[in-house]
């Protein structure tokens, strides 16, 4: 089997300290919502960790799992299968879509980039983990006109990965080439489109001293107008079959000190499902404390086969990427 080296594009340290200052899917599994546990509770429309611990273990359980929202909670991953098609989007929806957040976090976070963790609401807006203090409830929407002022923040960002794969796959990454698998088609017969296979990272710190990152892989189908390529909401059949490894090393071929998998590195997926966003799963990801250094990595030996189809298209426009390896 052959070794995709994959590469965090950065070229300082990764983890920096915070600054101061129609179908349906498979039946999706409810997040409980119960007084006394560890699960999240729904308050002013966000779901309510009691700790970033809880938080942190909520994750390690539902890791693929499909949750449904429930009574008072707008998942993000809902507001984004509600979109349409050339019908223009929020500045808001457009920035959260933009941050490329893993499967997770797409069911975690409402339509508005917010969850709460203990006395902290959480916001992502612009690459950036807000954290505001709960006391300033009735004042939210005016603090959010100044993200400038809000005391505490850290980078949230989906990351370009960089890949040694020698058939030189289109640049689209931070410096060199990216790992992206695409094939182009006009649905239809008439509107230029293309279905979009890539693995991306995921990084992001906390206020207790601790980063997740995430490896993530990203099925996508997207139109293109005059200028540009532009996220699709045709509905679509899609399969995949992943066998194998991610794992995240830092600059000398180990795993980063004081980290640990919440998720992986073994990757056995299974999935048939049908979508009308970006599909995306999480295929391995780590917790831990202090700096992740320049150099540091994921390296994915991933053997099997993705399926994508646009309801009602032509069958011949159909696609099955497979590889040993596909990464």
């Amino acid at each position: 089997m052959k070794h995709y080296l994959v590469i965090l594009g950065l070229t300082t340290v990764l983890f920096a300290s915070s600054c101061s200052k129609k179908n349906t899917s498979l039946a999706p599994e409810k997040i409980p919502s119960v007084q006394g546990t560890k699960d999240p509770i729904v308050d002013h429309g966000r779901l309510f960790f009691s700790s970033q611990a809880d938080y942190v273990e909520f994750i390690k359980r539902n890791f693929r799992k499909k949750m449904q929202d429930q009574l008072g909670f707008i998942s993000l991953n809902s507001t984004l299968r509600s979109l349409s098609d050339k019908v223009p989007v929020s500045a808001e929806i457009k920035d959260l879509r933009d941050f490329g957040f893993p499967a997770e976090l797409l069911s975690i976070l409402n339509e508005h980039g917010e969850m709460r963790i203990g006395n902290d609401i959480i916001w992502y807006h612009n690459g950036k983990k807000y954290y505001i203090p709960v006391v300033d409830e009735e004042r939210l929407s005016v603090i959010k006109e100044q993200p400038g002022l809000i005391a505490q923040s850290f980078d949230a960002r989906q990351i370009k990965l960089q890949t040694t794969d020698p058939n030189g796959k289109s640049d689209l990454g931070l410096t060199a080439t990216d790992s992206r698998y695409i094939k182009e088609f006009f649905l239809w017969g008439n509107v230029h489109t293309r279905f979009v296979h890539e693995v991306t990272g995921f990084i992001e710190n906390t206020n207790v001293g601790t980063w997740i990152a995430y490896s993530v892989i990203r099925l996508k189908l997207e139109w293109k107008d005059c200028c540009k390529w532009n996220p699709a909401t045709s509905m679509r059949d899609i399969s995949v079959n992943l066998t194998g490894s991610a794992n995240l090393y830092n600059g000398t071929g180990t795993l980063p000190t004081n980290g640990f998998y919440i998720m992986g590195p073994s990757v056995a997926i299974n999935e048939t499902d049908v979508s009308n966003s970006d599909y995306v799963l999480t295929l391995a990801a780590v917790e831990g404390r202090g700096s992740l250094l320049s150099g540091s990595h994921w390296t994915l030996r991933l053997d099997g086969s993705i399926y994508q189809y646009a309801q009602n298209d032509y069958l011949t426009n159909a696609w099955t990427n497979t590889g040993t390896p596909l990464w």
